[in-house]
């Protein structure tokens, strides 16, 4: 995404720098959510811990990367692009 979007100052590090991968382990609370197990063009596909089945959940990428920015999950650490 950071491509399509035009940076002010080129060291400036935004939200939508942030590059998500398979492995990926997102909290909410403080304990486990889910891990990240794959992505496509627009969707991030999320296997959550507390899930009986073993299908990841799509999410859409601006939707999961809000739900960081705004604190109602976070990451074991931040991958920037």
């Amino acid at each position: 995404m950071s491509g399509k979007r035009k940076r002010a100052n080129e060291s400036q590090i935004s939200i939508y720098d942030i590059v998500l991968k398979a492995g990926d382990k997102l909290f909410k609370d403080g304990t486990m959510y889910g891990e990240i197990t794959g992505e496509s063009e627009s969707l991030y596909y999320v296997l959550k811990c507390n899930s009986n089945d073993n299908m990841p959940i799509p999410f859409q990428k601006h939707s999961l990367r809000n739900n960081i920015l705004l604190g109602k999950l976070t990451l074991e650490c931040f991958n920037y692009d």
